[in-house]
């Protein structure tokens, strides 16, 4: 009978591992294994914290309150290129999670990039600290993870998404529908890359699409005006989630057959 409380971050969250579909009923075999123990598998949280802004928020049939991104205070200074004074005005952030790095193409076009005068600082794209972009940063490259859409959005910087994977993907398409920044697949070349970088620094759309972002992250309530809202019965924004539903009776173990096959929708793009 308690409510249940979930997190919109991480990856079963956003692929939805245990869906047959984005709100599809459970796959068969994740079915079995919760009847075992007499647990509904086709529950859902009562409540769902969503850290994505709501232009970049997908629509979804689930209840969800809002709360601001936020990270560990920065315990190191972020990453600067050899050669660059504490003083300088960096143009593009380079956050790359790879230890192999961006591939060529986008190695190539940063380079073409550098040559017309425009610095480019590269480094660790895994945490807040080397996240945040720099002073005078115009763009900031990267993979789409969830992290660095949201850290890049919250500091009001258009982005450009060189995606691998499906789920980048999806964040950068939902950027590129915000007006905030592009998206280009990892097989992509140079030339599609530098004029992607082109758009994004020399027109000022983006940078008001990407501040307009930061307004929305700004005006989120933090995480600890969520977790009292939840908790504490006189808070004045407290929203009660509904009964929790009890779950069905326990039913003895059948013998376990293939499940069917799961096509990735993708479910919160941060």
């Amino acid at each position: 009978g308690v409510p249940a409380v979930g997190q919109m971050w991480g990856s079963a969250a956003v692929l939805r591992l245990d869906r047959q579909d984005l709100h599809g009923p459970p796959l068969p075999g994740y079915a079995r294994l919760m009847r075992r123990y007499g647990v509904d598998p086709a529950r859902e949280p009562d409540l769902w914290l969503d850290p994505c802004p709501p232009s970049l928020a997908l629509p979804a049939p689930v209840r969800r309150t809002p709360v601001r991104f936020a990270a560990a205070p920065e315990r190191t200074a972020p990453a600067r290129r050899d050669g660059e004074s504490p003083g300088a005005v960096s143009r593009i952030r380079l956050a790359w999670d790879d230890a192999d790095g961006p591939p060529e193409a986008v190695r190539a076009a940063l380079r073409q990039v550098e040559a017309q005068g425009v610095q480019v600082v590269a480094g660790p794209g895994a945490a807040w600290p080397q996240l945040r972009p720099p002073e005078g940063c115009r763009a900031v490259v990267h993979q789409g993870g969830g992290a660095a859409v949201v850290a890049a959005a919250a500091a009001g910087v258009p982005q450009l998404v060189v995606a691998p994977r499906p789920e980048q993907q999806l964040n950068g398409a939902r950027l590129a529908l915000a007006g905030a920044g592009r998206l280009l697949t990892a097989d992509t070349s140079a030339a599609h890359v530098l004029a992607a970088l082109s758009e994004l620094l020399e027109r000022p759309s983006y940078t008001a699409a990407a501040r307009g972002l930061r307004a929305e992250i700004l005006a989120l309530p933090g995480p600890e005006e969520t977790v009292a809202r939840l908790t504490n019965p006189d808070h004045p924004g407290r929203a009660d989630p509904p009964p929790a539903t009890p779950p069905p009776p326990a039913t003895p173990p059948r013998p376990a057959t293939p499940p069917a096959p799961s096509p990735y929708r993708g479910a919160a793009p941060c």
